[in-house]
């Protein structure tokens, strides 16, 4: 009998992308003309979207062009961004970033064509910085190149035409026609572009190809409008990643009659790639003290001592967003935004939220009138910040107050600390934002299941990073959505039997302490579920400890891919696969709401399905044939 061969086999996933390499390259061949995708098809991110505009906006404000820093050119781009967006989907065309840099001159007082000239400077500068060539992307442009295929690039990023061209000659790349959607005013998500490219460039009655990394953007749209395409997403490492990742995976605790399933492997290793993230996130930080801020973030510091020991200073410490609000450098209570499911409350609701004295607020809502109780408009608005500048000096010395008793019940546990790590469920940073405010010496850095847009921006002294983040429908990656499936699903497996924090107080002695609700009213079987999951946590901690011992010990980049493909693969596997007896115990706990519509890792890599709901979402659905005897 011959022996067994002992050669490594491709992996699927390696042989796939084989396969669609391979597609692309016969559908080259008899095309007679394409386009490709510009970012993840011939050139590869490293860093995402929000660390490239960082990087430009720091490099910028290091001109001495304004007095504006970084952090102000940032917000700028924001405010211009969301109000560049605001008429989506009507108009889903990108924004030109040009544009942008000349109303960035406006606001800073500086000849707009030299703030132009400047700002695309270091938006070039920024963007080499965070791109390489991608070698499968590359051989198909050389390929249609040896063919003599007319080709060109199709990108729908804010980039024009001429900072695109400089971006891929400065990684050797050079004569391409390019088409950018932030020129042409037409975009590629919603499919209005690829009509008007074969009508202005002459293409008509010639069979074209489109390749890029987008399932909707660069293979639905483009087979929508009559071409052809291929679709080729980043996935030349993802063989190895996915073995790495299986091979932590599969530690799970021995039975010792203890239920297995979700709880004992998926749940657990969801927290544990976030728990091994945060400590990552330690050790490049070289943070003095890290606070795990969450209400149900015990467990999460927990499982980071069970993965390395005795890393820093660790606490956990109670607060809660609505404990900090007043103490938020961005004055959120005359800063009343319309957007979301705010603008479907009143004023009342609204500034419920924010725990005021007993009296104050019912005193300024009376000024306010019946428009307290009225939906919120841009009138009832203006009407309460009115009512605010008429009470300044008492609204300034309860945000003073709030402050103070902040720094002191932080300062208290943190003491002279240089740079602190907030690790909390996400997504905007609120309460980060807060602590950096009455803590001006100290970094303030967040570490987060999920964040987004929201609160303000990441600087280089206060950054925000996420495992994993929600993408809305008709949005693209640098505008993060509010969707909190991940949190959702934490706060049902790790729920702790105590409320959450109503306000910060001083007691007699001076010491300040956080004032909690009423508990919530959990069940018997609710809290006996939360304390499966803390156990078969750390019963999965001790024993999959020396496979993340071994991850945390890769190179820097590695070591953030691969967890975040861990915390992809747990997560797709606890919301796709349940376990049936499992999933019927979660509905019996009634908590059955919410969505998010598609996962992705601010690590660049992996990334869930488009259009996964929630799991006890999906469950309700998908089980309510199988005699849950729910609908």
């Amino acid at each position: 009998m011959a022996a067994r061969s002992t050669a490594r086999r491709p992996t699927r996933d390696v042989c796939l992308y084989a396969f669609r390499f391979d597609m692309a390259r016969r559908a080259l061949a008899s095309a007679g003309w394409v386009s490709f995708d510009l970012f993840d098809t011939l050139l590869r991110r490293v860093k995402g979207p929000d660390e490239v505009a960082t990087d430009a906006a720091m490099r910028l404000s290091g001109l001495g062009l304004s007095a504006w820093s970084g952090d102000e050119v940032l917000r700028h781009r924001r405010a211009w961004t969301i109000s560049r967006e605001a008429d989506y989907p009507q108009a889903e065309a990108e924004w030109s970033i040009a544009d942008w840099y000349e109303a960035l001159g406006i606001a800073m007082g500086v000849d707009t064509a030299a703030a132009r000239e400047a700002g695309c400077r270091c938006e070039l500068a920024a963007e080499i910085a965070g791109t390489v060539v991608r070698p499968t992307g590359l051989a198909l442009l050389l390929e249609a190149r040896r063919l003599g295929r007319r080709h060109f690039v199709l990108s729908d990023t804010t980039l024009t035409a001429e900072l695109i061209g400089a971006l891929l000659e400065a990684h050797g790349i050079f004569g391409l026609e390019i088409v950018a959607s932030s020129e042409w005013q037409l975009s590629k998500r919603r499919g209005t572009i690829f009509a008007e490219v074969e009508a202005r460039m002459g293409l008509d009655g010639l069979r074209g190809l489109h390749i890029g990394d987008n399932l909707k953007s660069d293979f639905v749209r483009p087979l929508q409008a009559g071409w052809r395409a291929a679709h080729l997403p980043l996935t030349e490492t993802d063989g190895e990643f996915d073995a790495a990742a299986r091979t932590v995976l599969r530690y799970v605790p021995p039975a010792d009659g203890r239920p297995q399933g979700p709880l004992a492997g998926d749940a657990a290793h969801f927290v544990l790639a976030t728990a091994a993230w945060v400590c990552q996130r330690e050790q490049l930080l070289a943070a003095d003290v890290t606070l795990f801020l969450a209400r149900d973030a015990e467990p999460l510091l927990a499982a980071c001592e069970a993965l390395q020991p005795g890393l820093g200073q660790r606490h956990y410490l109670r607060l809660s967003r609505r404990s900090v609000l007043l103490a938020h450098p961005g004055n959120l209570l005359f800063r009343v935004t319309l957007s979301g499911k705010i603008g479907k409350r009143s004023m009342r609701a609204f500034v419920a939220g924010f725990e005021l004295p007993d009296g104050v607020a019912d005193r300024w809502l009376a000024e306010l009138g019946s428009e307290a109780d009225a939906p919120l408009s841009e009138a009832v608005v203006s009407a309460w910040q009115q009512v605010l500048r008429r009470n300044a000096a008492e609204y300034d010395a309860l945000r003073e107050e709030q402050r103070r008793l902040l720094r002191d019940y932080v300062g208290s546990v943190v003491g002279p600390s240089r740079s602190l790590l907030v690790v909390d469920l996400g997504w905007a940073g609120t309460i980060q934002d807060a602590i950096a405010a009455v803590m001006p010496g100290c970094e303030v850095h967040g570490c987060y299941a999920g964040v987004t847009r929201g609160g303000e921006p990441s600087s280089l002294r206060a950054s925000k990073q996420g495992l994993v983040f929600d993408i809305p429908a008709g949005r693209g990656a640098p505008l993060l959505g509010t969707s909190a499936g991940v949190m959702r699903l934490w706060e049902l497996l790790l729920r702790e039997p105590t409320g959450s924090v109503r306000r910060l107080v001083q007691d007699e002695a001076g010491v300040v302490r956080a004032e909690l609700d009423a508990p919530p009213p959990l069940t018997d079987a609710a809290l006996a579920l939360a304390e499966e999951a803390r156990s078969l946590l750390l019963a999965t901690a001790h024993c999959a400890g020396p496979a993340y011992a071994q991850v945390l010990g890769l190179q820097e980049e590695v070591c953030s891919a691969l967890l975040a493909r861990i915390a992809r693969r747990a997560w797709e596997g606890l919301t796709l696969t349940p376990d049936a007896a499992f999933a019927r115990r979660i509905l019996d706990l009634e908590m059955d709401e919410g969505a998010s519509r598609g996962v992705m890792t601010t690590l660049g890599v992996g990334g869930l399905r488009s259009g996964v709901s929630w799991w006890p979402g999906l469950l309700v659905g998908s089980l309510a044939g199988r005699g849950t005897g729910r609908s």
